[in-house]
């Protein structure tokens, strides 16, 4: 498959789109400090400023599926069509990979998200919960009595008494009234809004783009390098190939391994984890001594390590946002489970 920089390049017509639409210029969080004498960005890249361009339909669709994004070429891909100053975007670090999807996002498809989330308020979402059963159930009842007149298909519809279920209750009686509505093709005047207590939110993806921590050039090296039981450290940011692989192994059907297979697929997901995030022990930079170095490592040296290499990690996206509730004013913080550059464009 051609590499669509090239194509782009030396396709007239697309220059000539990108002249009279031009993309923006946004500044990588990793200032390009990475990528020092590599061949990840091109050469006219100064401080990490690179420019950033809409998504085609291949794209659009790509970054919809999630076979294509698991195995990392909708992701490549797209920052590649996007993003022509980055050569090689499996091995940006991946807190440069979420700032261009973020981006990319806001590029394509404006400025805000919608997040669906429930009402924050306890109590409030039970009570609407019993009133929304309450309701169906009602409702389904007067239409059974009003519209049925064969008495053997009213028990098709009627509540069962002994169901002790409330979703089943629901979802029974929301089917009754379905059916009921599409016998004369209109709806039927007893139709009902219900309040689940199900609230929308618009975040501003600018939010995470203006409070984007970017590293600091400066204190770089000393983050980096620490010493560990005796051990000289380089630690090194994850790449989005380490993410790619960590994200696959996590994938595994874990519910149907044996206890022994289990162990082994714990172990190394957690050996992945961390010697991944190591460029040197001493001297050593070989990647699978590096491993088992890490494989006979204590619980509690595990530990202690893994802390130290998290002290290096703040800068990048944080995709936390807090939101307030429209219908009960209560607020909460969103975690980035939820917003993360993937979950902008499977849901948009």
């Amino acid at each position: 498959m051609e590499d669509v920089n090239t194509t782009q390049q030396h396709n007239p017509l697309i220059e000539k789109a990108r002249s009279t639409m031009p993309g923006t210029t946004y500044r990588l969080p990793s200032r390009g400090v990475f990528y020092e004498d590599t061949n990840i960005l091109r050469d006219d890249v100064d401080n990490g400023e690179v420019v950033v361009y809409q998504m085609r339909l291949r794209e659009e669709l790509a970054m919809k599926s999630t076979d294509a994004i698991f195995q990392g070429t909708a992701v490549t891909d797209t920052i590649r069509y996007c993003v022509p100053q980055v050569l090689d975007p499996m091995r940006l670090v991946s807190e440069d990979v979420d700032y261009l999807l973020t981006v990319i996002k806001k590029q394509s498809h404006g400025n805000t998200i919608t997040y669906r989330d429930a009402c924050f308020d306890e109590e409030r979402l039970k009570k609407l919960q019993k009133q929304e059963q309450e309701k169906y159930k009602n409702a389904a009842e007067e239409m059974a009595k009003r519209e049925m007149d064969d008495s053997s298909r009213e028990d098709d519809y009627k509540i069962n008494e002994d169901e002790t279920d409330p979703e089943a209750v629901i979802q029974k009686m929301y089917e009754a009234e379905q059916e009921l509505n599409g016998q004369d093709g209109e709806e039927s005047e007893g139709m009902i809004e219900i309040d689940n207590g199900i609230c929308e939110f618009e975040i501003p993806i600018t939010h995470f783009l203006n409070t984007c921590k970017p590293v600091n050039p400066e204190t770089v090296e000393s983050n980096m390098v620490f010493e560990f039981e005796n051990f000289l450290i380089r630690s090194k940011p994850l790449t989005f190939e380490d993410i790619k692989n960590i994200s696959l192994l996590r994938l595994e059907d874990q519910e149907n391994m044996s206890t022994g297979e289990f162990v082994e697929f714990a172990t190394k997901f957690s050996n992945e984890n961390i010697s991944r995030r190591l460029a040197r022990v001493d001297d050593i930079e070989d990647p699978e001594i590096i491993y088992e170095w890490v494989e006979s490592l204590s619980l509690d040296q595990r530990t202690k390590l893994y802390d130290k290499l998290s002290e290096g990690m703040g800068w990048g996206i944080d995709f936390t946002y807090t939101i307030e509730c429209p219908k009960c004013g209560k607020s909460k913080e969103t975690d980035q489970s939820y917003l993360n550059p993937l979950y902008f464009f499977l849901t948009s």
